[in-house]
């Protein structure tokens, strides 16, 4: 034997071979000739899976392998065969979990499974203060106007802080508040799984991302204090504190300013009431609104007379190794500044009515939330009880100047609720999990709307006529029990849900019409009641089946649901009862093509029915010119959703993208006609059926560029939607077509030089067609160009310039606005303070025209404006 491998190694110079997967070539695997532990020659694989592997001279190959090595395949390990000189490796391939891969060189990002870990320091910049400047920049992240984080096109569902869900569901507190410098790495959890009981037991397309502090972060408490004032009358206070060890993580703050900063987006209430019907519809938070012409755009400048404070104080405790207390306290009060004039033109199918508005209200928000967590999570079982508590009170006094008519328009509108959330999840023995879920919820909404007539002075009350009064209150409480027995054995995987609600809400509703009347005389209305009481019953039963094949991830949802509605007013003779037995499958597929890429196909029936909403009896008044009314029973929709997605994942060079396609139909038995007036417009539902298909396209793509330390990134939709509707009374079809094109790059040119440019261009198309009618078509686009150049001239110094333009095109109107900001900052650092100091609105505009262009509506606002505005701050850092 000894003289055989001796032979070998003196007559065979080479050794040579292909690398199969299902039988194809693999391109660029690595395969090496070692001997126990040394590495004897190595070679990788061209395109048509091919190596060769030159043989070192007088060395005994009697226990020599080639071992082959892929990132998307597991390895292999072949021993040599005297005399043999071709070798054939047949790869399998990994799973999507990818086992480590760092980035050499820049150390900018590592891969471990299912994890992408990014090095916080590698992507930020000398001016960067809050973590969320450094997201910002990170490949395949991208931040709202709200403060939402979404990863590679979908929205995170949390943000962690060393592992602990500190925030919440309202991260965006966080985000805003935590300073870069203590944040070592920030971690992209993708197939995240909360519960560690079903980690590895469930597939999830859930996403999160965890913050990992520095070392040195744990050892003291963090924070600044701001003050800052400027002109004319302006000023932005704030003081923030944070601490952040392994047993105690605190985040609290105290903010106000009247700079048009809005804080209501790092308060976790203002939310919709979260109900837990899988077929009713949820009713919407206010049904009586004091505005009536609403055109919110996110440019900064709009709200910067606006007013808000912001209190909260977020509490974890690890009371255990897998035991946590979260306890939360947060208050906001916001008021925002009037407008200067309004109109909406209503596009009838026969003409088009204008309402002109001349508003001078000043709404006021003030809300405050109690919450408390108990939870307990380990891989044996979880265990969590949630209490929530809710406070809102809004008020608002306007006088519009509608139509020619003088009026009066207070508004008041209180909301009370709370719930709680109990859930126990343990497996058992055999490896099975059983889940045990038990919520109760409660809301009461108070809502009131007053219309008076003025005539001359205003201030005089002699001279204010009421023309209406409307009165609404909405409680509701809400009982809801589940429970399922997951089967975790076998390549399918299967679990079994039975699920029982109770929910009972009433509709209190009083109109009251007095003096002139006004514009509802042509109704002959008079004092309108409502005293509906709904109950809603049904039982769910949801068989659910997962598996995972090689490639392929499959889950499917077969939710069976039993309902019965009972609807009574005695005040109107109203009582009805409504059974019925609704299937809502969920199907969802993947595919992947590599370890990072996959194909995703979404299908989702959903039967659904109205809610209380839709058979109260008697008309109520939505805003002074607005009346809803009912004129026939609930109106059940059928809704078909497609959803096909490519995700593409290469962290190697920093990029991340995806296209989605997207397909929606929704039918319903009859159709809403809109009722359109000089003075009123009132929506009532009408005989004949209704057929919306919508058809859309997003793509979004990010490459980061290591030697510029920034990222480039294009984000564009196209969406088509074809609508069935009734325009006074006839019958109609709207086609409406709308396109977002939006790229942008912030890169760093030079060590002393940065740039951030985008641009964001919209076209809105909307054209109702009518039977023997011309159509009417209308058009609008805007085209909004961003640019801010940093230069930091010493390294104390930081300088910002920035200007935006906007070109806005409706018909034959257009607008352009140029907006212009100057921004410097010196920073102390052995003092930890910050000076800025900020000119913004150089060009002084004071008048702002923003339109929004809906389906069968021309929204067009004229805002007051501040004009040049100059502020400086002084900001502590410890």
């Amino acid at each position: 034997m000894l003289f055989l491998c001796k032979h070998l190694a003196a007559q065979t110079e080479y050794i040579e071979g292909y690398v199969l997967s299902e039988g194809k070539p693999i391109a660029s695997v690595y395969i090496r000739l070692t001997l126990g532990t040394e590495l004897l020659a190595s070679s990788s694989t061209d395109h048509f899976g091919y190596f060769m592997i030159k043989i070192p001279d007088k060395r005994n190959l009697k226990e020599a392998h080639l071992e082959s090595s892929h990132l998307a395949f597991k390895s292999a390990k072949i021993a040599l065969i005297e005399g043999k000189t071709t070798y054939r490796f047949i790869l399998e391939p990994k799973s999507t979990a990818i086992d480590s891969l760092v980035i050499k060189g820049s150390q900018r990002l590592r891969v471990k499974g299912n994890t992408l870990t990014f090095k916080a320091d590698s992507f930020s910049r000398a001016e960067d203060r809050s973590i969320e400047d450094v997201l910002s920049r990170v490949p395949g992240m991208l931040i709202d106007e709200t403060g939402k984080i979404s990863f590679n096109g979908k929205e995170i569902t949390a943000l962690y802080i060393d592992g602990s869900n500190l925030l919440d569901e309202k991260y965006e507190f966080g985000s805003k508040t935590i300073p870069n410098k203590i944040i070592e790495n920030i971690e992209v959890l993708q197939r995240h799984v909360h519960h560690k009981v079903l980690q590895d037991n469930t597939l999830s397309d859930d996403l999160a991302l965890n913050l990992v502090t520095k070392d040195d972060a744990a050892l003291k408490v963090n924070g600044r204090s701001t003050l800052g004032l400027g002109i004319p009358e302006q000023y932005d206070l704030e003081l923030s504190a944070m601490l952040l060890n392994k047993k105690i993580k605190t985040l609290n703050t105290l903010h106000g300013n009247n700079l048009g900063k809005d804080l209501s987006s790092m308060f976790i209430g203002h939310t919709d009431f979260k109900r837990n019907s899988r077929i009713v519809d949820p009713l919407p938070k206010n049904l009586l609104r004091q505005e009536t012409i609403s055109s919110t755009t996110g440019h900064p400048y709009v709200n910067n007379t606006a007013r808000s404070q912001f209190l909260a104080s977020n509490n974890y405790f690890q009371i255990s190794e897998n035991g946590s207390l979260r306890l939360i306290a947060q208050q906001h009060l916001g008021r925002r500044e009037p407008l200067i004039f309004s109109y909406n033109d209503n596009f009838a199918s026969l003409d088009s009515i204008r309402f002109i508005e001349d508003p001078n209200n000043n709404p006021l928000l003030r809300g405050t939330v109690l919450a408390a967590q108990f939870e307990i999570n380990n891989p044996n079982y979880f265990l969590s009880n949630n209490a929530y508590m809710e406070i809102d009170r809004r008020k608002e006094s306007s006088e519009l100047l509608g139509n020619s008519v003088k009026l009066n328009h207070p508004y008041r509108h209180k909301l009370l609720q709370w719930s709680n959330h109990f859930q126990y999840s343990p497996k058992l023995k055999n490896g099975d999990i059983v889940d045990f879920q038990w919520t109760i919820e409660h809301k009461n909404s108070k809502e009131r709307l007053l219309v008076e007539q003025l005539a001359g002075d205003p201030h005089i009350t002699s001279n204010k006529e009421e023309i209406t009064r409307q009165r609404l209150e909405l409680p509701i409480f809400a009982n809801l029990i589940r429970a399922s027995y997951k089967f975790n054995k076998g390549t399918i995987k299967h679990t079994y849900l039975v699920g029982l609600l109770n929910e009972r809400q009433k509709f209190n509703s009083e109109l009251i019409l007095a003096g002139t009347e006004y514009q509802f005389s042509e109704l002959g209305l008079r004092a309108q009641l409502n005293d509906l009481d709904w109950h809603n019953n049904e039982f769910y039963f949801v068989p659910m089946l997962e598996t995972k094949v090689k490639k392929w991830e499959f889950s499917v949802a077969l939710p069976f649901i039993a309902q019965h509605i009972h609807y009574l007013d005695p005040t109107n003779n109203l009582d009805k009862s409504r059974d019925k037995v609704y299937f809502n499958p969920l199907l969802n597929s993947k595919f992947f093509l590599n370890a990072q890429d996959y194909l995703q196909l979404r299908f989702h029936h959903q039967r659904s029915i109205g809610n209380m909403a839709n058979v109260f009896c008697k008309p109520i008044l939505k805003t002074y010119r607005s009346l809803a009314n009912n004129t026939i029973d609930l109106r059940e929709k059928k809704k078909n959703e497609l959803t096909l997605k490519y995700n593409v994942q290469r962290p190697l060079q920093l990029f991340f993208g995806n296209i989605t396609a997207k397909y929606t139909s929704v039918r319903y038995p009859d159709l809403l006609a809109t009722l359109v007036t000089d003075n009123l417009l009132s929506k009532i539902v009408v005989p004949g059926a209704h057929k919306s298909q919508e058809y859309g396209l997003i793509l979004s793509a990010t490459q980061y560029i290591n030697a510029l330390r920034g990222p480039l990134q294009l984000h564009a939709s196209w969406t088509n939607l074809k609508d069935d509707m009734a325009v006074q009374r006839q019958a109609t079809r709207l086609d409406q077509s709308a396109l977002l094109i939006n790229p942008s790059f912030d890169l760093q040119v030079h060590k002393n030089f940065s740039v951030n440019y985008g641009v964001h261009y919209s076209w809105f198309k909307s054209e109702i067609v009518a039977t023997h009618v011309p159509s009417d078509r209308i058009t609008s686009s805007n085209l909004t160009n961003s640019f801010k150049l940093a230069y930091t001239p010493i390294k104390p110094l930081f300088v910002e310039y920035s200007f935006n333009h906007q070109h806005n095109k409706q018909g034959i109107f257009t607008h352009n606005h140029l907006f212009m900001d100057l921004f410097s900052r010196i920073s102390l650092p052995k003092r930890k303070v910050d000076l800025e100091v900020e000119l913004k609105n150089i060009a002084n505009i004071k008048n702002y025209h923003h339109q929004v262009l809906t389906s069968d509506e021309l929204y067009s606002t004229v805002y007051r404006l501040r004009g040049r505005m100059l502020n400086a701050r002084c900001i502590f850092n410890f």
